[in-house]
């Protein structure tokens, strides 16, 4: 693969790097469900009588977070170069933050607890998503960054509009069990994403030419 390759060249290289899809399968399933899963939220919540301002506020909570962990985090990068061991860690704490918001939910009308949790939620799981972004330039080399990261991107765009369409119609905004469903939902796709992330090597391509 040289440098200024044609981009179907260079997608074609990509899909046939197995530890790049890998990546891009476990982006997708992570990034794309937070997403979907901050469209229903308002509905998640309802049934268990939280209002529109407090969704607005719990999401407030997760993207503030969520840019102070993508910070944190990019020096942590910068530090060790351990992508695979961060990222793995990013999804198992935000994995236990959302299971943390639903016992909240259930056990608390306390809209301060609800946002407390969301910002762990958003501290984690926001990362997640650049740190994954990061690594995938480094095992697609030598593919440009743009392209590399512009598929991982895509992906999770991807899958969180499917994943949307069938979270809105798993939930009714009425039906507790119905948001245990999507929290259900929620919380599988996290854990595939990270299984999935365990079969991925940490190849540092880009790092080891520079």
């Amino acid at each position: 693969m040289r440098a200024g390759e044609p981009l179907g060249k260079s997608i074609c290289y990509l899909v046939r790097n197995c530890n790049y899809m890998l990546l891009f399968i476990s982006t997708s399933l992570v990034r794309g469900s937070l997403a979907a899963f901050m469209t229903v939220m308002s509905w998640v919540v309802a049934p268990y009588g939280f209002g529109i301002l407090t969704v607005g506020l719990m999401i407030f909570c997760a993207m503030l977070c969520g840019v102070l962990g993508c910070i944190m985090v990019g020096v942590l990068l910068r530090r060790t170069q351990m992508y695979k061991r961060i990222s793995l860690g990013c999804a198992t704490t935000g994995l236990l933050s959302v299971g943390l918001l639903q016992l909240v939910l259930e056990t608390s009308s306390s809209a301060a607890a609800a946002c407390i949790v969301s910002a762990l939620t958003g501290l984690f799981l926001f990362p997640f998503m650049t740190t994954m972004a990061e690594f995938s330039t480094e095992v697609a080399f030598p593919v440009g960054d743009a392209t590399s990261t512009g598929m991982v991107l895509a992906g999770a765009e991807l899958f969180g509009f499917v994943a949307g369409m069938i979270l809105e119609a798993v939930v009714d905004g009425e039906s507790k069990a119905r948001s245990r469903d999507v929290m259900l939902i929620f919380m599988g796709c996290i854990a595939m994403g990270a299984l999935v992330l365990l079969y991925a090597k940490e190849d540092l391509l880009k790092h080891k030419y520079e």
